[in-house]
C-alpha cells in the first residue's frame, strides 16, 4: 500500500493527470481527473529489481521485504 505523499501529481495539457511514484519514478497512471488517480497509487508496488539496482545493493541479503520503504535505502529522504 502507498502513501498519497510517495506520488507527484502533473496536470497535462490534454487536461488529464498524472501520477508519478516519488521512488522509483514510474508513471502509475493518467486520468481524467485527479481523484481517479488514487486506485492505481493504492495498488502501485515498486518494482524490487529496480529499487535494488538504484540503491547499489549486491547482496540478495540485504534487501528487505519491502525496500521501498526501507529508509536506509534513501538515506537522503531521512525526515
Amino acid at each position: 500500500m502507498s502513501s498519497s505523499l510517495d506520488f507527484a501529481h502533473r496536470h497535462n495539457h490534454d487536461d488529464t493527470w498524472d501520477s508519478i511514484c516519488r521512488i522509483c519514478y514510474l508513471t502509475v497512471a493518467t486520468a481524467d481527473t485527479e481523484e481517479d488517480l488514487a486506485a492505481p497509487e493504492h495498488n502501485h508496488d515498486c518494482d524490487e529489481l529496480w529499487v535494488v539496482k538504484k540503491a547499489g545493493i549486491r547482496e540478495k541479503s540485504d534487501i528487505s521485504e519491502n525496500p521501498s520503504r526501507d529508509w536506509k535505502y534513501y538515506p537522503g529522504e531521512r525526515n
